[in-house]
């Protein structure tokens, strides 16, 4: 409910809490790279994609004072774009105040999937696994990100036609090292992969470094 999603955002409101996040920060955004980098890695805004295959609900209230509702709009948008995302994003006349008893109930609906998710669109700023995916950044200062998509033999492609195989491919930037759990996804080893990607007992694994780099894996 009415959530601070992105720390420079509020800051450029100038409202009472700008010293607060300058000091949580360093400084004030733009100062330095690694005060900026603060900002960012302490900003929902910059990792909500790591939640797009979870159900999310965000309320805020069009009216709400503390916290504009534009920068919820904004990180809304960002999940939006995401294939699959379970994103609800629900503004109404209000000021800063939540709807517990409607959150409540909405959660009461959902139940933790046992079915691993196909596609991961992950950004880190530390080396940490997400559901069958481990990554983190090739440097200080910077986010770690990967797309990681999995077709599997029989998915439907388009009306009329069906994947004839099951094909990982991650396209990861500034990643130190990429860990696939194959065990999590019920697969074997593969039958072909990219260079640059070996394999580590259940686990495919590289280590592509700065800059943009794709792999692909088919089983």
């Amino acid at each position: 409910w009415c959530p601070v999603t992105d720390l420079a955002d509020w800051f450029a409101q100038k409202n009472s809490y700008a010293p607060h996040i300058a000091a949580v920060c360093g400084g004030e955004p733009g100062a330095s790279p690694a005060v900026d980098f603060e900002y960012a890695r302490r900003s929902p805004r910059t990792l909500i994609t790591n939640a797009a295959n979870v159900p999310l609900y965000i309320g805020h209230g069009d009216k709400d004072p503390i916290i504009w509702t534009e920068q919820t709009w904004r990180s809304y948008y960002r999940l939006r774009d995401v294939p699959g995302h379970q994103v609800i994003f629900h503004s109404w006349d209000a000021g800063h105040e939540g709807r517990v008893s409607e959150g409540l109930d909405w959660a009461a609906t959902k139940v933790r999937s046992l079915v691993p998710p196909k596609r991961l669109d992950l950004v880190t700023d530390e080396a940490k696994s997400y559901f069958w995916l481990e990554l983190g950044p090739s440097a200080p200062l910077t986010f770690g990100r990967c797309t990681a998509i999995l077709v599997r033999a029989g998915d439907v492609l388009t009306r009329d036609t069906k994947a004839q195989t099951t094909v990982l491919t991650l396209e990861a930037t500034d990643v130190a090292q990429l860990r696939v759990d194959l065990s999590a996804l019920g697969l074997a080893a593969p039958k072909t992969r990219s260079e640059g990607l070996r394999l580590e007992g259940t686990h495919l694994v590289a280590n592509p470094g700065s800059g943009q780099h794709e792999f692909r894996a088919e089983f």
